[in-house]
């Protein structure tokens, strides 16, 4: 493996190994929980990216499908780590919008609060 002070801009942020690591093996387990999709049929597959069907078993942990209620403000979100998450991925998103930390004081072990600029914003997120 390429020691972190060689995989160039990463080195520039205030991460360590561990966090490396730990991206690293998140990533590969998001990479096969969404592997599972393709055994679904088309039509399925959709509806659980939508999150038409609501956290879907197939989910990976730490995945979480989430609809904002309403633009700026923040929204708790439950995000399935059972620990204080060190972070997010904005896998998808529907339409355009951004999301943005909100009250990091208040992330724990089984929700986050997050905010966006785009009410009814669909988004499907990995925590890790």
């Amino acid at each position: 493996m390429t020691p972190v002070s060689e995989v160039g801009p990463i080195a520039a942020q205030p991460w360590n190994q561990d966090k490396v690591e730990t991206l690293r093996r998140k990533l590969i387990e998001l990479a096969r929980g969404l592997n599972r999709f393709v055994w679904l049929t088309t039509s399925t597959a959709i509806r659980v990216l939508s999150g038409e069907l609501g956290n879907s078993p197939q989910l990976p942990q730490g995945m979480t499908l989430y609809t904002f209620a309403a633009a700026a403000g923040g929204e708790e979100v439950a995000h399935g780590l059972d620990r204080v998450p060190t972070g997010y991925l904005v896998i998808r998103r529907y339409p355009m919008g951004q999301v943005a930390d909100a009250n990091l004081s208040d992330w724990n072990s089984r929700t986050v609060w997050l905010q966006t600029d785009q009410a009814g914003l669909q988004v499907t997120l990995l925590f890790f």
